[in-house]
Formats: structure tokens, C-alpha cells, sequence
């Protein structure tokens, strides 16, 4: 029963792994033209780009290559969609061309799809909406055709409604006409994504060459090295070739687990096979062969492996229901052809593994005792039976710091960067979203005093010591921006816009180098980096590629502060904070006097509210809550991880008992004879034991700098960083659950037969 539950669990998270890679890069899109459909997506310095990353130029010489049927260009953005009660949400939305419908092979539920005349000037401003927001809005009904949505305070008639589980190219719930123009300057920053079906014959590898030739025909990389690559809209959505390695580590890991359960029941057979020595040497002085014996054994194994798959299997899928429920609880922008159900290659996976499980959990104990332990007069086959379990407890004990300290590891890291990705503490501040009005962004006179009536509005309020205004919005995110350096190298970085109080409500000026920053003042063509940046670029004069012209000049540096996309812990590009400039959408930060308030939430929208008129105030949280909501993908990911940790733990630890036990029993002939001759039991723990502790010990030694190794890949952190700490700690777990076990195991020798080696000798 132990051997069926650890082989079962082995197989479950195998199956498990397995089925979430294949949903993650082999999920259906749903689509007519699925099988020929590409994402087509610029290559800067040799660093991949998803989303809008390509400009008009280069997609007019793209759609000239030939190599697509059709192409559709969108460019992803986020849509403010008025609701009912006079309230608002911001959806994930995309402007989309007149051809996305027909190079995708999909038809509208209700309605239609964009027309070239709906990108005419002056036609009527229209939108196709998705299944969720026609059912949150419209309720579902189909008088929702013809009648009018808010979109950005934009009266748009609503021509069509998408049928329910589109979402593309990710995750997007609403569609706007898009003119892309045939003809820009070199000045354009304008950048768009692009999807395109393969023409017949034509392969994904042709494809990239010939849309690779085509951006760099455009000369548009004066700045930075530019080229373009094809790949599946799976991949493009995990990241390319980055998220392809993090999911086959998943796979590998799960089946190094299934494996760990296969030595594991070996070792358990194998202590049993030893126990059934008597009944062994019966049989072979009847005339049993060493093939029999094997087949009898491997027998046993094939029945454990079978049983375990019928457990298994149901096992599975119930915990792929789980965590579907869990995913789509707590990731909101979830990809839209994610399905969690059993794959059938993991099916596959499992039934293969089932011969290989019964020979592995077979073969060991026929070695161990028909081809080594019933032989007597061979003493190369006693030392290789020794050397076999001496490889064993080494193999153990190596896999279980491997995998216990990895998860271990990601564990820290995570709730390392979930509690510090700002640089702060959030437990004092509020945030809240803010739209300012129209006549605010046209000048920057305005725009600043708009500003400054933010701030002194929140300061005003009894409870409240501080504000600062960004343009850091969650869910919407910061600039990127390549920086050129003086040596023409280039560093990617998030760009957020500050205002000149940020730093003194929130983020600490650590250094101060090459000039004083003037109480937080940022002037024009001034910024503050973090610690980050200047470790990747130690350099006083940098250019932003979006802004070219004077260098722009490091005014301050402040401590690692990760302001990535909506509050998404671990974003490992340097941010480089300027001037605040005009925009319409802003973040505001509200520090509080002392602890958090009753009432604090409310008196602070009434403040923003009052601030300036025409502002509009929505989703003021507590700033840790804005963290958990756009972070959430992080704790699940720690739960996960959590969960594979302990398994691999257990199944390493129960096979390292097991192959302990079986190895320090093959020395029962040993003890006996040590014991006869007068050898104290403190010599005999040591001479006996102390060779398992050697390869115990040989095995943390490996597993601990693997592990650490790992991390720093894994992770990009330094040597130092990583959690060395953790592994310490389960290298000494380790090592005295194996001096126990074989200690353990030599005094239960001892007492069951202390003179049996010399009597059978």
C-alpha cells in the first residue's frame, strides 16, 4: 500500500505538470485558422517583445513579403466602460482592424465585425464588445445591437458581440475600429501587434526570416538593433523562449518526482525482498532460476504500477478542477485558451510509465537478494550490492535537497518580492485611481496645478500626512523605454512619471550622487534611478530611444524599487523615474499620519474629489490590497510550488529511510561478526553507519550547490542572494534522519541477531 500511494502521488503530479504545459503552449484558440495563425513580434537587442511592438513601417513591408494569407493588426489597451449606477470599470480592450475577423476564421454571436467604412473620417464611432461586458452591461440581451456604450466617456454604438470565450489576443473584453496609416516618419512612436496566417506551404521558419528582412528594410533601428520573429500565439503569450524553459522545467521536475517514487518503492521492495531472504534461497535449492525469481518480482512491480495509475488518474483530474478554480480565482487576466483538464499526452505518460515503474520497482530486489545476498563466495558482487546502496542513499539524499531547497527558494523570493517590490512599506499608504479632466492635459501649467491641488487637498484632511501623484496605475502600468548608454550599448527600464513630493511621502533618497536633487525637484532632462540601474549602467548621461536629444542626467538614486506593470512583484527591469508629464489617468498615493483610520477610504475620495472639478475618483483601496489583487498570480504560484515542495520532500525522505534500511541490513553478516568478536556498539554504529553518512553527506554537499546554482538562473539573483539558508538547514535535516535511520536500523540488528554471521558461517 505505501509502495501503490507514493507511485500514485509520483504519477498524479506528473500528470498534473504535464496537462498545465500542454494548456499553457498547446491550448485550443478556438479558431477556424488556429493551426496557421502566428503572432508576429519584434526582436530589440536580442530581447523578445509580446503586445504592440511593431511599427506602421514595418508592418506595410511585412504584409508585402507574401508569406501570410492575411494579416490583422490591433494594438492592445485599456478601455474605462461606464456601468450602471453611474460607475465605471476598466476593461481589457483592443483597437483591431477591419480584417481580424476573417484571418482569424470567427464569426460575431450578434451582429458584425468592423467594416472598412467604420475607420472612415468622420464615421460614427462604434465597438464590438465581448460576452462578458454584454452580459455585465446589457444583461444579455440582444436589443444590446444598436444601442450605445461609454467608452472613455465616448458615446459608441455597439455593432457586434463576440461569442462567449473570445478574448483576443489574451484576454481582451472590448474592440475599437483601428486605421492603421500606410505612411509615418521616422518620428512615429506609435507601435502595434500584429497576427497573420501562414500562406500554404509556407513554414513558421520561413516566415521569420522573411518578416526579420522586412522590419530591418524599414529603418526603423537607428537606435537599438531591430529584427521580428514568428512563433505561435501560445508562445508569444508566455513570453517566447523564456516561458517555454520555465514550462518544460515543470515538466522535467514532475518527472523526476515519478521517478524519486519509483527508487522509493524500489528501495521499500528491495528491504522486503531482503526480510524473504529465507524463502529466496528455498526455492532456488528447488530449482528456481534467477529468471523466474525476476519475473515473480517485476510481476509484483507491474501490479503496483497499474494499481497506482486507476488511483492516480482520478486523482488528477480532480486536482486540475482545483486548481483551474483557483487560477481563475485569482488571475484575472488569465489567457483565454486556458483549460486545465487531463491532457492526453499525460495520459500517454502514465501508461508508459507503467513497464518502466514495474522493472525499475522489480529489478533492485532480485540484485539485492537472488544475484548478490543468496550467493555466497563472491565478494565483487557483495561490494557492488554495497556500492549499488551506497549510490542509492547518495541519489536520495541529492534529489531531495535538489527539489525541497529549489521550491523552498522560490517560496522566499516570492513573498521577499511580494512584500518589497516597491521599495516601501504599503502598510501606511491608500491608493487611488484618478481621470483627470480634459483642459488639465492640454498645458503643463495647468496639468501642475491640478497636481498640486491633489496633493494639498489629501494633506488637508485630518489622518492623512502625505500625498504624491505617479503615473503608475495598476493594471494599466508604466513606460517602458530603452536607455542608450554612452559606450552605444542598451539597457531596457521601467520609465514612471513622479511628481516632486514622491520621494518625501514615500520612497527614501538613499544616495546622492552627481548633484543635489533639490528637495525631490525634477527638473526637465533629470531623473532618479534605482541601485539597479546604476549596477547595469554606471553612467551620468543616458538617452531615453523615445526621447532623443540632450542626454538626460542622473539626478538621484534611490533603493531597488520595482514599479512594474500593475504592481507585478518581481519585474527585474531598472525603473527610472522623471518629471511627471500631462496624461489624463494618474495614481495617487495617500500616506497615512499615523495607523489606518475608520473611514479612511471614503474621506480620501471625498478629498480627490473636491481637489479639482471635473475629476473623476475610482477604486481607492488600501495599497496593500491594490498588491494582493494584481499580484495574486504570486501567492498561488507559492501555494503550488508549496505543495511540490512537501511532496518531494516526502517521497525523498521515505526513500532515503527505505534505501537506509535495506543498505545497513545487507551488513547483517558484518554486525554479527563485529558483534562476536567484542566490538563495542558506538565502533559498530560508526564503521557501519559512518559509510551511509559519507554518501548522505556527499549528496547534500551536490543537492546544495545545485540548488543554489538553480536559483540563480532561475531567479537572476546573485549567489549571496539566494536561499542558501534554507538549504543549509534541509542538508542538516537530512543528514541526521540518515545517522538516525542507520543507527536505528544497526541496534534493531544487533538485538535481533547478534551472533547470527558467526553461527552461519
Amino acid at each position: 500500500m505505501v509502495n501503490v500511494g507514493l507511485m500514485a502521488a509520483g504519477l498524479v503530479g506528473t500528470c498534473v505538470f504535464v496537462s498545465l504545459s500542454d494548456a499553457t503552449i498547446e491550448g485550443e484558440l478556438g479558431f477556424a485558422h488556429a493551426e496557421r495563425l502566428r503572432s508576429i513580434d519584434a526582436i530589440v537587442d536580442g530581447v523578445e517583445f509580446t503586445g504592440n511592438s511593431l511599427s506602421a513601417a514595418e508592418l506595410s513591408l511585412i504584409v508585402a513579403a507574401g508569406v501570410f494569407n492575411g494579416v490583422t493588426v490591433m494594438r492592445r489597451e485599456q478601455y474605462k466602460v461606464a456601468l450602471a449606477r453611474d460607475r465605471s470599470r476598466w476593461f481589457a480592450g483592443a483597437r483591431a482592424d477591419a480584417a481580424m475577423a476573417s484571418v482569424l476564421g470567427v464569426d460575431p454571436l450578434l451582429g458584425r465585425w468592423f467594416l472598412p467604412s467604420d475607420v472612415a473620417p468622420g464615421a460614427a464611432p462604434v465597438a464590438v464588445i465581448g460576452f462578458d461586458i454584454w452580459q455585465r452591461v446589457f444583461d444579455g440581451d440582444s436589443s444590446a445591437l444598436g444601442s450605445f456604450v461609454a467608452v472613455n466617456d465616448v458615446r459608441r454604438e455597439v455593432v457586434g458581440v463576440m461569442p462567449e470565450g473570445f478574448a483576443f489576443p489574451l484576454h481582451e473584453q472590448l474592440w475599437l475600429p483601428l486605421d492603421v496609416p500606410t505612411s509615418t516618419g521616422p518620428q512615429d512612436r506609435r507601435r502595434y501587434a500584429a497576427f497573420g496566417a501562414l500562406g500554404e506551404r509556407i513554414s513558421e521558419r520561413r516566415a521569420s526570416v522573411a518578416v526579420a528582412s522586412a522590419v530591418r528594410a524599414a529603418g526603423t533601428a537607428a537606435i537599438v538593433d531591430r529584427s521580428a520573429q514568428v512563433r505561435r500565439v501560445q508562445l508569444s503569450a508566455i513570453g517566447g523562449g523564456v516561458g517555454v524553459l520555465v514550462v518544460r522545467t515543470m515538466e522535467v521536475t514532475s518527472f523526476l518526482i515519478y521517478v524519486v517514487a519509483c527508487v522509493n518503492a524500489m528501495g521499500l521492495l528491495a528491504g522486503r525482498a531482503i526480510g524473504r531472504l529465507k524463502e529466496i534461497r528455498v526455492r532456488k535449492v528447488v530449482g528456481a532460476s534467477t529468471a523466474r525469481l525476476l519475473w515473480q518480482f517485476t510481476l509484483e512491480g507491474l501490479v503496483i504500477s497499474c494499481i497506482s495509475i486507476i488511483v492516480a488518474i482520478p486523482v488528477a483530474v480532480s486536482a486540475l478542477g482545483h486548481l483551474e478554480q483557483l487560477v481563475f480565482a485569482n488571475i484575472a487576466a488569465a489567457p483565454f485558451w486556458w483549460s486545465f483538464g487531463l491532457s492526453p499526452r499525460a495520459v500517454w505518460i502514465a501508461v508508459t510509465a507503467v513497464p518502466i515503474g514495474s522493472l525499475a520497482v522489480g529489478f533492485l530486489p532480485v540484485i539485492a537478494t537472488v544475484g548478490l545476498g543468496a550467493m555466497r563466495g563472491n565478494p565483487r558482487r557483495r561490494s557492488a550490492s554495497r556500492a549499488l546502496g551506497l549510490g542509492l542513499v547518495l541519489l536520495q539524499t541529492f534529489v531531495c535537497i535538489l527539489l525541497s531547497t529549489v521550491a523552498l527558494g522560490f517560496l522566499r523570493t516570492l513573498w521577499d518580492r511580494t512584500e518589497n517590490s516597491l521599495g516601501f512599506a504599503p502598510d501606511r499608504f491608500l491608493h487611488a485611481q484618478i481621470e483627470l479632466p480634459e483642459a488639465a492635459t492640454q498645458r503643463d501649467g495647468v496639468f501642475a496645478k491640478v497636481v498640486e491641488d491633489v496633493e494639498r487637498a489629501v494633506l488637508a484632511v485630518p489622518g492623512f500626512d502625505g500625498a504624491a501623484v505617479t503615473d503608475f496605475t495598476p493594471g494599466v502600468g508604466t513606460r517602458g523605454a530603452i536607455v542608450r548608454r554612452s559606450d552605444g550599448t542598451t539597457l531596457e527600464v521601467n520609465l514612471s512619471g513622479v511628481s516632486n513630493g514622491f520621494f518625501e511621502v514615500a520612497v527614501p533618497v538613499v544616495t546622492m550622487r552627481w548633484g543635489a536633487l533639490a528637495g525631490g525637484l525634477l527638473r526637465d532632462r533629470q531623473a532618479v534611478v534605482t541601485e539597479r540601474f546604476l549596477e547595469a549602467s554606471d553612467d551620468r548621461h543616458f538617452v531615453f530611444s523615445s526621447a532623443p536629444g540632450l542626454p538626460w542626467r542622473a539626478a538621484g538614486v534611490v533603493g531597488d524599487v520595482t514599479m512594474g506593470s500593475g504592481y507585478q512583484p518581481g519585474d527585474e527591469d531598472p525603473t527610472v523615474f522623471v518629471a511627471l508629464r500631462p496624461q489624463r489617468l494618474l495614481s495617487v498615493l495617500l500616506r497615512y499620519a499615523d495607523e489606518p483610520f475608520a473611514g479612511a477610504v471614503e474621506e480620501g475620495r471625498k478629498a480627490l474629489a473636491a481637489a479639482a472639478p471635473g475629476i473623476e475618483v475610482f477604486e481607492v483601496l488600501a495599497l496593500r490590497q491594490v498588491i494582493e489583487r494584481n499580484a495574486a498570480g504570486m501567492p498561488m504560484v507559492a501555494q503550488v510550488l508549496l505543495v511540490a515542495a512537501s511532496a518531494a520532500a516526502v517521497f525523498a525522505f521515505a526513500g532515503l529511510v527505505g534505501v537506509l534500511g535495506k543498505h545497513t541490513t545487507q551488513a547483517r553478516r558484518e554486525i554479527g561478526i563485529r558483534r562476536s568478536l567484542g566490538a563495542g556498539v558506538v565502533d559498530i554504529v560508526r564503521q557501519v553507519g559512518g559509510r551511509v553518512w559519507v554518501a548522505a553527506l556527499a549528496g547534500v554537499a551536490g543537492g546544495v550547490a545545485c540548488s543554489i546554482y538553480v536559483q540563480t538562473l532561475l531567479e537572476g539573483m546573485g549567489l549571496v542572494d539566494a536561499a542558501w539558508i534554507w538549504d543549509a538547514i534541509c542538508g542538516a535535516v537530512v543528514l541526521v534522519v540518515a545517522g538516525v535511520c542507520s543507527a536505528g536500523t544497526v541496534f534493531w540488528l544487533m538485538d535481533d541477531s547478534p551472533y547470527g554471521g558467526v553461527r552461519e558461517s
